[in-house]
């Protein structure tokens, strides 16, 4: 799937960004220092991102930022880890549609807020 073009996301789980969109969204200026971020950045899925967040949190990891909504609104989590990479945990974009569906939001409200086509939406409230 690709996202304006700033995002390509295949079967497999692995996901290309734009750097210059990625940092943005992540450190809120075009450019990181070698001090922010390296060249990678690790990203996991979870159902469960609360727990993730706690757990975290009770290890007292260096945490980038707690958790967040992103424009397309999913929930992220980011820290650091012990080589100093960014590990990124979000929610399922699963997760996300059936959470934005709870609050009553119809298929193209859903579409617009998470850039994601309403075919694919519907199969996921239909689940």
């Amino acid at each position: 799937m690709e996202i304006s073009n700033i995002n390509i996301g295949f079967k497999s789980g692995l996901a290309l960004w734009d750097k210059k969109y990625a940092t943005n969204v992540i450190f809120k200026k075009e450019t990181a220092s070698q001090q922010d971020c390296r060249e990678l950045e690790i990203y996991f899925e979870t159902d469960d991102l609360d727990r993730i967040y706690n757990k975290v949190s009770d290890l007292k990891i260096e945490i980038v930022y707690g958790i967040k909504v992103q424009p397309w609104q999913q929930r992220v989590l980011r820290f650091y880890d012990p080589d100093n990479f960014i590990i990124e945990v979000a929610e399922t974009m699963d997760e996300v549609i059936k959470r934005l569906n709870k609050e009553n939001m119809t298929i193209d409200m859903i579409a617009e807020k998470t850039f994601m086509p309403k075919e694919a939406i519907q199969e996921i409230v239909n689940k």
